[in-house]
């Protein structure tokens, strides 16, 4: 199931549909170890397998359907000739069944992004699948619209700013107190139709050594045309997390980013460069940057990077290459930078040239 998951995930499709995915696993675990076929100290190794972040971070959504034994064994009888029980639809297992997905629901549910639980008793197919639907959507809803940190575009004015971008330390400082100040959660569409909010974008530069990792657009990814060729970063909106300063938002935020993008659990060092904001567009003035270094030591993390296709929105894929700050200068109107990257850019003389305070 892992190895499927893991070998579609990571594709152009938008909606992977697991029939019997982790949380599964783990109600037949319960069941298991309520039925002693188990001890306590595999049920616990197996657990921490099965709840590993890795694999948990790759579901959105799990949908718990349950229905009292003796329905299911006439669900199962009606499309038969005989009525014979089995050894799983029978009134005792499918008993330890239901107790088993009750206690996985309570002890594992908030392990997830969400889960659903859907009771289909005396429920008609039709209606059930309707309401399940209805559930599902709502879900989805949420997650495609989360509230995210937004500051208002008046107070970020006063801010340091040079040729988009702004890398000292004292431009820093100040962004974080504006953040920590003025920064507000609202939902995604109300800050995407209110052209007063500025949404706050969390950014990753790769380095490996004296290099930096250059993502390159396909020719049919819209934004080729729209933004540029390529950019030198990664970016990710910052949700709300409890008890967390503005900076412990935008690490976690970029954290989740690349975890996801490069599928590693490893944490990368991240320490702030500094923050672009690009003034020229209604459209692009309702973004800023807050960009951080991200430093891959591992060789083998490079290496398989370079090998990467990173998907990017609904169907558009970045190919990428590690490349030095001085090869990126000389070639820079080749390349066709976006806007963030050219500030970059022009704002540092090397990646590596300072060392930024964590």
């Amino acid at each position: 199931m892992l190895a499927e998951l893991l070998a579609n995930v990571d594709t152009e499709t938008d909606i992977v549909i697991v029939d019997r995915g982790v949380f599964d696993a783990l109600v037949w675990l319960t069941m298991q170890r309520q039925r002693d076929e188990v001890t306590a100290k595999e049920e616990k190794i197996i657990q921490e397998f099965l709840l590993l972040n890795r694999w948990r971070s790759l579901i959105d959504l799990a949908v718990v359907m349950n229905v009292p034994a003796a329905e299911a064994i006439e669900r199962e009888n009606s499309q038969r000739i005989t009525p014979k029980l089995g050894s799983i639809m029978n009134p005792k297992v499918l008993a330890k069944i239901s107790s088993a997905v009750k206690i996985a629901v309570k002890k594992y549910g908030p392990k997830f992004g969400a889960v659903i639980e859907h009771k289909t008793k005396g429920n008609r197919v039709k209606e059930s699948n309707v309401e399940l639907a209805g559930k599902i959507l709502d879900r989805l809803e949420e997650s495609l619209n989360p509230k995210i940190l937004v500051v208002p575009k008046a107070i970020l004015k006063d801010l340091p700013l040079t040729n988009g971008g702004a890398f000292s330390d004292d431009a820093k400082k100040q962004l974080l107190r504006c953040l920590s100040k003025y920064g507000a959660f609202v939902d995604r569409s109300v800050a995407e139709a209110d052209k007063n909010y500025v949404q706050i974008i969390a950014c990753a530069l790769l380095t490996h050594g004296n290099d930096i990792f250059l993502f390159e657009r396909k020719e049919r990814d819209p934004k080729y045309s729209l933004f540029g060729k390529s950019t030198i970063w990664q970016g990710a909106h910052v949700p709300k997390r409890r008890n967390s300063s503005p900076k412990e938002m935008l690490t976690s935020a970029l954290s989740d980013r690349i975890a996801q993008s490069l599928f590693l659990s490893h944490p990368f060092d991240l320490s702030l460069v500094g923050y672009c904001w690009e003034l020229t567009s209604t459209e692009s003035n309702m973004h800023l940057g807050v960009m951080f270094k991200a430093q891959i030591e591992n060789n083998h993390t490079a290496a398989d990077l370079r090998k990467k296709e990173f998907r990017h929105g609904r169907g558009h894929g970045l190919g990428g290459r590690f490349i030095s700050w001085k090869e990126l200068k000389l070639a820079e109107s080749d390349l066709k930078l976006e806007a963030w990257s050219i500030s970059l850019l022009r704002g540092l003389k090397n990646i590596n040239l300072r060392k930024t305070k964590r």
